[in-house]
């Protein structure tokens, strides 16, 4: 995933879309229609979903692939039978969003637009983890930084946070980076951070968007909201592609990423991580993993991140919503995330309690002698 960002660029289109729009439901069939009506329309719903799906999202294709067509096509041919005998709208989602799932569990949606539900997580409230965005001494050893969301909202206030307390943190033999509950956003978020965590070049893999009309036309349409002019060439040559995927700037090498200065410190640093983390936050870790100075603190992440770049559309009566990714990493398949997620290098059972994280893990980090 690159810089042409997914999760939450995603969800503040969604909000725009439905939020201006008066969200009252109706029935697929007309109060006076017959129940037959009703299961003929979820029918040809359920059509419409298969035919989008499988024409635009990027990681189709790479299932059916590793599960087989046979099993694909007993899968979908068992659950268009199911939905015959759907009775209602909520019934029709739930096997639908039963179908998506065979796919993976994250950046995939569908839904009422009355009932908006995305969620590429269950997000759980815990009172140890603060929401806000913030930095510590800890001791003279460490120093602790939280950040609740790599939201590309948050990025100037993440930078700002960085830059105030440059010196600080270039003092601390150790830093601890708090992640926990992340909601995934933008690359550029955690830009500034990447000087303290690097060692070595860092390799970063292209992706690869899935060719169709539907996802030329979602770029052109981020370019004309955002006035992004990389979006703008992502469409065109998307439109232009006569394969089943194209890679933005026509290279499908992975690029490395240098920097001229390997800080003395940190020499340590701790990332913080559950698995509420996801898509951004994954990419973060990706790269943070490269680093001989990194080592992850927690819980296995969600896994959403080898298809991303999201795009919604609604069906013909603009009840329903699909999501779906457009564009696939090319370390696939050889190395996957999705629905299995990162794991830490030191993993945090149940009996270290939440509000304890923190002390454990500057207990550790402090206990190694240079």
């Amino acid at each position: 995933m690159r810089n042409i960002k997914i999760l939450f660029i995603f969800i503040l289109l969604f909000n725009i879309l439905i939020g201006t729009e008066a969200l009252q439901a109706s029935s697929i069939s007309s109060e006076s229609g017959s129940h037959r009506d009703a299961i003929t329309k979820y029918e040809e719903l359920f059509d419409w979903v298969v035919e989008n799906f499988s024409s635009n999202d990027a990681g189709f294709q790479h299932i059916v692939n590793q599960k087989g067509l046979a099993d694909y096509t007993s899968f979908t041919n068992r659950l268009r039978n199911e939905i015959k005998r759907a009775k209602d709208d909520d019934a029709c989602v739930a096997i639908v969003r039963e179908w998506l799932g065979y796919f993976r569990k994250g950046h995939i949606e569908f839904g009422l637009k009355s009932k908006p539900a995305y969620k590429a997580k269950e997000v759980k409230e815990n009172i140890f983890i603060k929401d806000s965005l913030y930095a510590e001494r800890l001791s003279n050893k460490t120093f602790y930084i939280r950040i609740p969301s790599f939201n590309y909202s948050n990025k100037e206030d993440i930078e700002s946070l960085i830059e105030a307390n440059d010196l600080s943190i270039q003092e601390s033999p150790n830093l601890i980076i708090d992640i926990r509950n992340g909601t995934g956003g933008s690359d550029a978020s955690f830009r500034s951070l990447i000087k303290y965590l690097y060692t070595n070049p860092i390799r970063s893999y292209p992706i690869k968007l899935k060719v169709s009309k539907l996802n030329a036309e979602a770029f052109d349409g981020y370019a004309r909201k955002m006035g992004g002019k990389h979006a703008k060439r992502i469409a065109e040559q998307i439109s232009n592609s006569s394969e089943e995927f194209t890679v933005p700037h026509g290279s499908d090498s992975v690029s490395l990423i240098y920097r001229d200065t390997i800080l003395r410190y940190p020499r340590e640093i701790g990332i913080l991580i559950n698995g509420i983390n996801v898509s951004t936050d994954e990419q973060f870790l990706l790269y943070a993993k490269q680093s001989m100075k990194v080592k992850l603190f927690g819980e296995t992440t969600f896994g959403a991140i080898d298809v991303s770049n999201l795009n919604v559309i609604f069906s013909e009566d603009d009840k329903f919503y699909l999501v779906y990714a457009m564009s696939i990493s090319s370390r696939l398949p050889n190395f996957k995330v999705d629905d299995i997620g990162i794991q830490p290098d030191y993993f945090i059972d149940e009996q270290i309690p939440a509000n304890d994280w923190i002390n454990h893990v500057q207990q550790i980090m402090e206990a190694y002698i240079y």
